[in-house]
C-alpha cells in the first residue's frame, strides 16, 4: 500500500545559465511566482522551452527567480559511457551500473548486453544478463475473472509484455503507466539478480486496475475485505494479485485544482476574445479571479494577457508533475509488492517483515520531472517525512514492525524507507546476507519481535545501537539533488 504521498514542495527543473542563444540544458528552475520543476529545457533568445512529459511549455527569463544548472544522468550518459570504454571491463561495469541506478534502464541494459558480448566471462554482467534472457518471454494472460467479478465498472484494457491493466480514463496514461511498470519490473529483477538471488519470473501477466475516483477505490477496498486500507492510494491485494490505484489531482488547494485551473483558462479566454474586438485605441477594464481589476490599453491588454497565460501554464505544470510525482510512485511501489509475491522473493511459508516490504518498495518511488528516477537517488518526499520524524526512530522498533498493519502512516514508512536505503548503500552485503536469511526455509516460523530482532543481529551485529547512531547520522548528511544544486551560489 502507498500513501496519500503529499507533494513534497520540490520539484527540480533542468535547465543552465543564460549565455548561449539556443541551447539544451538541464538544470533546477525556480519560478518567481512559486515552486520549482526539474525538466530538460531549451533557451533561445529571452524564451525557455521546457520539456515536460506532455510537450513543450513556453515561458520566459522573467518567469524565473532562479536557474540553476545540474546536468541530469541522460545528458551525462554519453560522456561516462564513452570514457567507460576506453578503460577495461570493470569500468564499462560501473558505468552501466550508474545509469541502471539513475533510471536509464533501457542504456544500462544495452550496456550489459554489449560487455557480455565482449567478455563473456565477465562475471557480474553474465548474471545480469541471465536474468534479463530469463525475465524477458511475454507472460500469457492470467484468469481474470475473479478480478473482473471484484472491480465492476467500466474498464477499458491495455497490456505490455509483462502487465495487463484495466483502466478508466485516458489511454495515453495506462501507455505511461505500463512504460513505468515494464522498467520497474527490469530493475527489480536485476538489483536482485546483483545481490545474488535468481528469483522465479511470474507466471502470468502482472494486473493492475487504474481508477478515476477516489471513492470508486475505496468501494473496491470495502467490497474486497480491505479496509484497513482506506487511507491509502494504492494497495496490493494478495487473494487477488491485483494493484489497484485511483488517479489524484495533484495539489490538494482548491485554487491550484484542474478543475479551478480549467476555469481560469475559461476566463483567459474570455478576456482575450473582448480584448481582440476592441478597437486599436480603446481602453478595456479587466477583472480575472485573483488579479485586482484593471484598465488597460488593447496592447498593454495583450501584454498581460501573455503573461497570465503563462502563469497558468506554470500552475498546470505545477499540478501535473505533482500529480504524476505521486500517481506513478504509488504505481512502482505497489508493483514492487506484486512482484515479491510472484517472484517468490517473500516465500510464503515465511512472511518478510512488514517495514521490509515496504522500505523494498519505497526504493522504487522515486519520479522526477514526471518520469521515473531509478533507485539510487535521495526520495524527495520521504526525506522531508524523515526530517519531521522526531524522535529518530530507534532500529529495534522498526525492525519489530512498531506502527505497521493499519494503513498508512507516514512516519513508518519513511522509517522503512530510511532504514533499507542506508542498509542497502552502507551495508549491502550484510543486506543481502538479512534477506537470504529470511528466505531459508530453516527459519522459525515466527512473528515474535524477539525473533525479529535476533534474525537482523544475526547478519548486522548485535549492538543495535552503534548502527543506529550510524545510520542517524547518515541520514543527517544526505541532500536531494535539487537541495545539492540549490545550494550552489546564483
Amino acid at each position: 500500500m502507498t500513501p496519500g504521498m503529499r507533494r513534497a514542495g520540490e520539484f527540480a527543473v533542468f535547465a543552465a545559465a543564460l549565455v548561449m542563444p539556443s541551447f539544451l540544458y538541464a538544470g533546477i528552475f525556480v519560478f518567481a511566482r512559486g515552486g520549482r520543476v526539474q525538466l530538460p529545457a531549451r533557451h533561445e533568445a529571452k524564451e525557455w522551452r521546457l520539456d515536460t512529459p506532455t510537450g513543450p511549455r513556453a515561458f520566459v527569463d522573467a518567469d524565473f527567480s532562479r536557474v540553476v544548472n545540474q546536468p541530469e544522468p541522460s545528458e551525462e550518459w554519453p560522456d561516462r559511457l564513452k570514457k567507460a570504454r576506453s578503460g577495461d571491463i570493470n569500468a564499462r561495469f560501473a558505468a552501466a551500473w550508474w545509469a541502471f541506478e539513475n533510471g536509464l534502464t533501457t542504456e544500462a541494459i544495452a550496456e550489459f548486453k554489449a560487455i557480455h558480448a565482449d567478455s563473456a566471462t565477465h562475471e557480474p554482467t553474465a548474471s545480469l544478463c541471465k536474468t534479463l534472457d530469463r525475465i524477458a518471454p511475454a507472460c500469457t494472460a492470467p484468469d481474470l475473472s475473479d478480478i473482473q467479478n471484484a472491480l465492476k465498472g467500466n474498464f477499458q484494457q491495455a497490456k505490455s509484455s509483462h502487465f495487463l491493466i484495466f483502466y478508466q480514463g485516458p489511454e495515453v496514461e495506462a501507455r505511461e503507466r505500463l512504460e513505468l511498470l515494464e522498467k520497474v519490473y527490469q530493475s527489480f529483477y536485476l538489483m536482485f539478480a546483483a545481490m545474488g538471488f535468481s528469483l522465479e519470473p511470474p507466471q502470468h501477466a502482472l494486473v493492475g486496475a487504474m481508477f478515476t475516483s477516489d471513492s470508486d477505490y475505496r468501494d473496491f477496498l470495502v467490497r474486497n475485505n480491505a479496509r484497513p486500507f482506506l487511507n491509502t492510494q494504492g494497495y496490493y491485494h494478495p487473494t487477488l494479485n491485483l494493484v489497484a490505484t485511483y488517479r489524484t489531482n495533484g495539489l490538494k488547494s482548491p485554487k491550484t485544482s484542474l478543475a479551478a485551473i480549467d476555469a481560469r483558462r475559461l476566463e483567459l479566454a474570455a478576456i482575450k476574445g473582448q480584448v481582440d474586438r476592441m478597437p486599436a485605441n480603446a481602453r478595456v477594464k479587466i477583472e480575472a479571479e485573483g488579479h485586482p481589476p484593471q484598465t488597460s490599453t488593447r496592447a498593454a491588454a495583450k501584454t498581460w494577457l501573455a503573461w497570465a497565460e503563462r502563469d497558468l501554464a506554470r500552475q498546470e505544470l505545477l499540478v501535473d508533475l505533482d500529480r504524476r510525482s505521486i500517481d506513478l510512485a504509488i504505481a512502482a511501489h505497489e508493483t514492487i509488492h506484486s512482484l515479491a509475491s510472484n517472484s517468490k522473493l517473500a516465500l510464503g511459508h515465511v512472511p518478510f517483515p512488514i517495514w521490509l516490504h515496504e522500505g523494498l518498495a519505497c526504493q522504487f518511488e522515486v519520479i522526477r520531472g514526471g518520469r521515473w528516477a531509478g533507485i539510487s537517488r535521495v526520495h524527495d518526499i520521504r526525506i522531508v517525512d524523515w526530517r519531521t520524524n522526531l524522535p529518530a526512530p530507534r532500529v529495534a522498533e522498526v525492525i519489530r514492525d512498531e506502527g505497521f498493519g493499519r494503513g498508512y502512516n507516514a512516519r513508518t514508512y519513511a522509517s522503512a524507507w530510511a532504514l533499507v536505503y542506508y542498509l542497502r548503500k552502507s551495508h549491502p552485503k550484510e543486506f543481502a546476507a538479512y534477506l537470504d536469511k529470511l528466505r531459508a526455509p530453516s527459519r522459525p516460523n515466527s512473528k515474535a519481535s524477539s525473533s525479529a530482532v535476533a534474525t537482523f543481529q544475526s547478519c548486522f551485529g548485535d549492538d543495535l545501537r552503534a548502527l543506529e547512531v550510524d545510520w542517524h547520522r547518515y541520514m543527517r548528511e544526505l541532500k536531494t539533488p535539487i537541495e545539492e544544486g540549490l545550494a550552489t551560489k546564483p
